[in-house]
């Protein structure tokens, strides 16, 4: 093989990689809670001689060594609406996946048929006391969402929103735009971070 070629084409390949993700990140960059990926790269080589004692005239080239989500603050700004919320720092909100709970930094909620809260794809958002629904012909406008996340609808205390932490966020594992799914052996903890509404 020839090791210039082979070289110059792991190139290509992790650059063609590259800018995949970067569309992607460009993308989803107004998408509210969206974590951008960021990549790592590492020569072929230094991979290689990882895995054997003796070193290779084929182990040369690079390749992406890993993939990452960023999971530090992003901006805040104001929108307004009542059913928005946003961490002052650390912590995901949780909601119900169809196979276990999901965890999420946007906090772009509404209210279903049932008044029930949910997320943008109808996911209800969990309090912890279980999904927080609101009482019938509740008007959004009569939401209130305390700092420490507890959620009335006028005089009526509906819940409050469940806010977790995790120890190490590069751990979960993304399961859609912006939701995250933790590993089996990766346990949420609870949050106090402060909420900010609208």
């Amino acid at each position: 093989m020839l090791v210039g070629l082979y070289s110059a084409a792991t190139g290509l390949e992790a650059a063609e990689r590259m800018h995949e993700v970067i569309a992607e990140n460009l993308a989803h960059a107004s998408v509210p809670g969206y974590r951008a990926t960021v990549v790592s790269h590492e020569t072929f080589e230094n991979a290689y001689l990882r895995q054997i004692e003796q070193p290779s005239p084929e182990g040369h080239g690079t390749h992406l060594a890993e993939y990452t989500t960023d999971h530090s603050n992003g901006p805040t700004s104001h929108t307004g609406r009542t059913l928005d919320v946003a961490f002052g720092g650390e912590g995901f909100f949780e909601v119900q996946g169809p196979s276990g709970p999901l965890y999420t930094r946007s906090g772009v909620f509404f209210l279903n048929d049932d008044g029930r809260l949910v997320n943008s794809e109808g996911m209800a958002v969990m309090g912890t006391g279980g999904p927080l629904v609101l009482p019938p012909n509740t008007s959004t406008v009569d939401v209130q969402i305390a700092p420490d996340g507890t959620v009335s609808a006028g005089e009526i205390t509906v819940g409050q929103l469940n806010r977790v932490m995790f120890s190490d966020p590069r751990q979960l594992i993304r399961s859609g735009t912006t939701l995250f799914e933790a590993p089996a052996a990766v346990d949420a903890e609870p949050s106090d971070t402060l909420l900010i509404q609208g």
